[in-house]
């Protein structure tokens, strides 16, 4: 789950009778910033410092006054010397942020350690922040834990929400899914937007709770309501899939955009997919294109890696393929894996690059360990034909059954080859016919087309002219020529169909559509007879 990024800057408020720093807090609530900031000013000229402090987030946030950041640091400071913690805490965020000051994480600590003392909640929570990235202070998600567990027990919605997440990760604390949905929970309940998002992403994976979409869909419509873009991208993702929902892709577009709006990359790379597609839009590639460089710009990878083949495709922009390896590389360098296998199949064809097989090599590596079951085949390829690498064949067949392991049908086809031809493995026809059998499940026509051909051998399996037929008409089916034109002999012989001439053609004829000569050849001799 997303971790809180933004740490909390908070207005100071006592609960005796009415000063002057109540009256502001009353005219800052009905929105009157003007007034808000008088009324601070003349409290903290009169003493009072959490005044200052308040009139130091009006500085900060140019509300009824002119954002200054340094006039800010200044009350803030005034008002962590005279014991206030929210102040100390809020300037521990300038501190933290550089705002008006030398960014300076040790110097924030200090500040959230001094609030978090002064028994500030906030401060609590955003030194739980600095342990837990090691910024001004040593990594220590234990201590981070505890920080978070303080700042949760002091009403603070984030600090429940982020010690959520160190028991969903197990950091700092052993990993409990069940502790991790009570935190959430009483975030979300606390008007914590994260909480309820986080929550959702939970009850969407069946983790801590049963399984249940629908409880995740009201769950991301309360964290979008509250402000969450990645709620709303959330929600979106269970309108597109019909998940808890009733599928709708309007309705998906119009939480991407939000989600987009709010800054959230991944949804207007989403959104940039339905333009891409027309689903729930005009199809329209030049607005998926300005949406996948705006999720590219943000730091969403997969924006880049989608905007990449756009390019690659020529779809939407004119192809250029040195701008897909540009893009590809930028989505490799941040964990996309997609995004190296594409580059390397560039530096294997030299498209866009200078044509480099051991750079390819370590591309299809990074894909291969990044989960991607296309790197590990094509990297399976290299291997097995010595291009940037040293021809073995068993290094080949351990990659190909990673990758078809990892649901890659070419893969699995590969595979298949391997063991019939017995290459890096005892040759075994048996094999292969299981191999090629899951590359056909899963679309992969020339492991239908290869499949038939056992069959009609009786290689590995029992000779069926039948099945060979079938295999080749699912071949035929997905654009494999040869499986067309085996189809078509099956039916001018009468072997595993009946046999008919007319339909032999037919099926001649779209192997010679499909660039195969002799599909050609065969369709006009049936054509000379009077077929």
């Amino acid at each position: 789950m997303k971790r809180i990024l933004v740490l909390l800057v908070v207005l100071f408020s006592i609960g005796f009778s009415k000063d002057l720093t109540e009256l502001g807090s009353e005219a800052y609530d009905k929105g009157d910033y003007q007034k808000a900031a008088q009324l601070y000013q003349k409290a903290c000229d009169g003493g009072n410092v959490g005044g200052c402090s308040n009139l130091g987030v009006l500085y900060e946030n140019g509300r009824g006054v002119k954002q200054d950041y340094q006039k800010a640091a200044q009350l803030y400071q005034k008002a962590c010397d005279g014991g206030i913690a929210k102040g100390c805490s809020n300037l521990g965020v300038l501190y933290g942020n550089g705002l008006s000051v030398n960014q300076d994480y040790q110097k924030a600590a200090q500040l959230f350690q001094k609030a978090c003392d002064g028994g500030g909640a906030e401060g609590c929570h955003n030194l739980g922040f600095s342990y837990e990235n090691g910024q001004g202070v040593n990594q220590d998600y234990q201590k981070a834990a505890q920080l978070y567990q303080k700042a949760c027990e002091g009403g603070i919605a984030k600090g429940c929400s982020n010690l959520g997440v160190l028991y969903e990760d197990g950091q700092g604390v052993n990993q409990d899914y069940q502790k991790a949905v009570q935190l959430f929970q009483k975030a979300c309940d606390g008007g914590g937007a994260e909480g309820c998002h986080n929550l959702g992403g939970l009850y969407g994976n069946g983790q801590g709770v049963n399984q249940d979409y629908q409880k995740a869909a009201q769950l991301f419509q309360k964290a979008c309501d509250g402000g969450n873009a990645g709620g709303c991208h959330n929600l979106g993702v269970l309108y597109q899939n019909g998940q808890g929902v009733k599928q709708d892709y309007q309705k998906a577009v119009q939480l991407y955009q939000k989600a987009c709006d709010g800054g959230n990359a991944v949804g207007c790379s989403n959104l940039g997919v339905l333009y891409q597609t027309g689903q729930g839009v005009n199809q329209d590639y030049q607005k998926a294109v300005q949406l996948y460089q705006k999720a590219c710009d943000g730091g969403g990878a997969e924006g880049c890696y989608n905007l990449g083949l756009l390019y690659g495709n020529g779809q939407g922009v004119r192809q250029n393929y040195q701008k897909a390896a540009e893009l590809w590389q930028k989505a490799c360098d941040s964990g996309w894996a997609e995004g190296c296998s594409n580059l390397g199949v560039l530096y294997e064809d030299g498209r866009g690059v200078k044509q480099d097989y051991q750079k390819a090599v370590q591309l299809y590596q990074k894909a291969c360990d990044g989960g991607n079951a296309v790197g590990c085949s094509n990297l399976g390829v290299l291997y097995q034909t010595g291009q940037g690498v040293n021809q073995d064949y068993q290094k080949a067949v351990q990659l190909y059954q990673k990758a078809c392991d990892g649901g890659g049908a070419e893969g699995c086809y590969n595979l298949g080859l391997l063991y019939g031809n017995g290459q890096g493995v005892r040759q075994n026809y048996q094999k292969a016919a299981e191999l090629w059998q899951k590359a056909c499940d899963s679309g992969w026509a020339e492991g239908c087309y290869n499949l038939g051909l056992l069959y009609g051998n009786g290689q590995g399996v029992n000779q069926d002219y039948q099945k060979a037929a079938e295999l080749w008409q699912k071949a035929c089916d997905s654009g494999k020529a040869e499986g067309c034109y085996n189809l078509g002999v099956c039916y001018e012989d009468g072997q595993g169909v009946k046999q008919n001439f007319s339909t032999a053609k037919q099926y001649y004829g779209k192997a010679c559509e499909l660039g195969l000569q002799l599909g050609c050849d065969n369709y006009r001799m049936l054509n000379e007879k009077g077929y």
